[in-house]
């Protein structure tokens, strides 16, 4: 959770200690929270906007930091206990795995990159609409 300490000048990231056990979720969340800050903390934009939490998601590619962002849209667990098990599958974040794939897509050829080598970092359904998007763009299509 992101918050203006006003008084102090200073900004506030509180994180779930439920989540420290995992590592990606815990440097996508403070990426997004990192977002808050250069956006709603500097006065960028305004938290009554519509869509300024996934405006906030799509700014932690443009930092460098998609690839964790992505990566932690689905988290998948399973677990045994005895002879019992499950499984489970739950959702973040505010863009979709085709929508960060899309922006993954546009900052590698923003960046000069028609073959990034990060590609295979992402997860599959992320980094088949990267591709995608890096094919059709260079090929003159519309995505």
């Amino acid at each position: 959770m992101y918050s203006e300490v006003e008084e102090a000048g200073y900004y506030r990231i509180q994180l779930n200690v439920d989540g420290l056990n995992d590592p990606l979720s815990v440097v996508a969340t403070l990426a997004h929270e990192i977002g808050h800050v250069r956006l709603l903390g500097e006065d960028r934009v305004s938290r009554e906007e519509h869509d300024h939490e996934p405006l906030t998601d799509l700014l932690t590619v443009y930092l460098g930091l998609g690839i964790c962002t992505s990566n932690s849209v689905i988290q998948e667990g399973s677990w045994s206990n005895g002879a019992y098990g499950g499984w489970s599958m739950s959702r973040s974040g505010y863009l979709s795995m085709n929508q960060y794939g899309y922006a993954l897509g546009l900052y590698a050829l923003a960046r000069g990159e028609p073959k990034p080598t990060w590609l295979k970092y992402l997860r599959p359904d992320v980094r088949h609409a990267c591709w995608n998007t890096i094919r059709l763009k260079l090929a003159g299509q519309a995505v």
